[in-house]
């Protein structure tokens, strides 16, 4: 879960109830806060060399 609290005229954002960042502006920490619940696509996943389809799962 994640929340934004004011805090000595900063904005803080908490991820699962620690400190994650803190921003001087409320739209910046709202921005960092959407990235932290926001899940990659399958177009956004990272995809290397030794991850192309094998058959039954067994290399050679």
């Amino acid at each position: 879960m994640v929340k934004i609290k004011e805090e000595n005229g900063q904005f803080v954002v908490y991820v699962r109830g620690e400190v994650a960042a803190s921003f001087l502006t409320k739209s910046e920490a709202e921005a960092f806060a959407a990235k932290q619940t926001h899940y990659p696509t399958l177009e956004e996943t990272l995809i290397t060399d030794n991850q192309e389809d094998v058959t039954n799962g067994i290399r050679d």
